[in-house]
């Protein structure tokens, strides 16, 4: 284990050292529909709970083309929710590969990626906790972002929206995202 995350970790010190490549680090917010009726019931049987949708993503990137960079990530959101003592917790978070597109508008990009990733929930309810986790999926994501600062030797700022499709067992969830980015 130690080696495989030593080489991981070589891999991408090589990526961003030789293949010049940016850091990006994002957070913000969004929305996830889900696809499973039991946890949309359990969610909505959760009367007038307190809430936070939190989201984080991190990723690598090089140049392939003046237009096309390929890229590599992780991606997460934490959907909470909680009440006199009792709460849900699902977290969903992914591995992304894919490539980002420079249409050439200003700093106007386009994301396609590959993910593959699950979900883990911790659920307290009526003195009952569980914790479960999904199978891997495969899934996708879309996003539509602005770099304000594009082919600037600086730090920059972006905004990004993205959706993120990923299937679990018979069901799949949709995950809206909106996020502020840092790309280094």
């Amino acid at each position: 284990m130690k080696k495989r995350f030593l080489a991981v970790c070589l891999l991408i010190l090589g990526f961003v050292t030789f293949a010049e490549g940016n850091i990006q680090f994002g957070i913000g917010s969004g929305y996830v529909f889900y696809g499973n009726k039991e946890t949309r019931e359990l969610l909505n049987s959760f009367d007038d709970p307190s809430s936070i949708i939190f989201s984080m993503d991190g990723s690598l990137s090089c140049p392939l083309a003046d237009s096309i960079h390929f890229s590599l990530g992780l991606t997460s959101i934490f959907d909470g929710r909680w009440k006199d003592g009792d709460y849900i917790l699902l977290w969903d978070y992914a591995g992304t590969l894919g490539f980002d597109i420079y249409p050439s508008v200003a700093g106007l990009l386009f994301s396609v990626d590959y993910c593959l990733g699950r979900r883990t929930d911790s659920i307290c309810l009526f003195s009952k906790s569980e914790v479960s986790s999904t199978n891997w999926g495969n899934g996708f994501a879309l996003s539509v972002a602005y770099d304000f600062f594009y082919q600037k030797q600086t730090f920059s700022p972006e905004i990004a929206v993205s959706w993120r499709r990923m299937p679990r067992e018979n069901y799949a969830d949709n995950i809206i995202d909106l996020k502020i980015r840092l790309n280094f």
